[in-house]
C-alpha cells in the first residue's frame, strides 16, 4: 500500500513536470536551472584540476 503510494507520487510528479516543461517552455529555464548548474560547477572543477588539459594527450601535428 505504501510503495503503491510512493510510486503513484513519483509518476504524478514526472507527468506534471513532464506536462509543464512542454506546456510552458518559459519554465524549462526553471526546471533545468538545477542541471545547467551541475554542469558549470563540473566544468569549472574539470579546468581547476587540470590548467594545461588541451596540451596534455595530444600529439603534434
Amino acid at each position: 500500500m505504501m510503495a503503491d503510494l510512493i510510486v503513484g507520487g513519483s509518476i504524478g510528479l514526472a507527468v506534471t513536470f513532464a506536462a509543464a516543461w512542454w506546456w510552458r517552455p518559459e519554465w524549462r529555464t526553471l526546471i533545468e536551472r538545477p542541471k545547467l548548474d551541475f554542469e558549470r560547477a563540473l566544468q569549472g572543477y574539470d579546468r581547476a584540476r587540470r590548467p594545461d588539459s588541451s596540451r596534455e594527450g595530444r600529439h603534434p601535428a
